[in-house]
């Protein structure tokens, strides 16, 4: 079963192109592709569609591979850019990798094209899947402060050497305090200023430490 794949190719040769195509195809890939020669083109492209590579040649009349990639950057684009060519030196070679290229194929050696595609396409995907969870985890965090916030219990973090990280409104207010950091800054010592026994503090700390857990743990302020 062929695996549908939208390529963006940045070439000014026709037969290259299908060439390209062609080892895509035998490579079990079903291509729905588009063909640009010039900066103009380029950028329309990327505004009018979703392209899962961009596969360009170094070297073209109207433009080269570099501006090609400039172009790619400047809209904010995370796509795989891979230069096929067949006039590329090392010495260009290098230069357009630290610009941020994925990598680069020479124009018939088409045993390198389609590891190099797959590879690609797999870190592209795994790039979004790590953004995705980022957003996730900001999603959950923000949701988190939000009830950390506005809840009408007293909710605090603290190190386990004795010092608050953060402080809810509420759990300044019932210690007479009109803000958290009020409060932060004069408890600096939980276990003596804080609880009515300190050694309360060294059983939830032990509890914490050996099970990694607290349950039904009280406490007195």
């Amino acid at each position: 079963m062929s695996t549908p794949i939208r390529i963006l190719i940045v070439e000014d040769s026709e037969d290259d192109a299908l060439l390209t195509l062609r080892e895509l195809k035998k490579g079990g890939y079903d291509v729905e592709w588009k063909m640009v020669d010039t900066p103009q083109a380029l950028d329309r492209a990327l505004d009018e569609g979703h392209w899962d590579i961009i596969l360009s040649d170094f070297q073209m009349p109207a433009f080269d591979g570099r501006e090609a990639l400039r172009l790619v950057h400047e809209k904010g684009l995370d796509v795989p850019f891979i230069v096929i060519s067949g006039v590329l030196v090392e010495e260009n070679a290098v230069e357009i990798l630290k610009a941020g290229a994925s990598d680069y194929v020479k124009k018939g050696n088409w045993a390198r094209l389609i590891p190099a595609v797959e590879r690609e396409l797999r870190e592209a995907e795994s790039r979004k899947e790590r953004k995705r969870a980022q957003k996730e985890e900001a999603k959950a965090q923000e949701r988190y402060r939000t009830l950390f916030e506005s809840a009408v219990e007293g909710i605090f973090q603290s190190s386990p050497s004795g010092r608050f990280i953060s402080v809810n409104p509420a759990m300044a207010q019932l210690h007479g305090y009109k803000t958290p950091d009020e409060l932060i800054n004069a408890i600096t010592d939980i276990p003596h200023q804080l609880y009515v026994d300190s050694s309360t503090r060294e059983e939830l700390l032990h509890a914490v430490r050996t099970t990694g857990q607290l349950s039904g743990f009280e406490a007195e302020f």
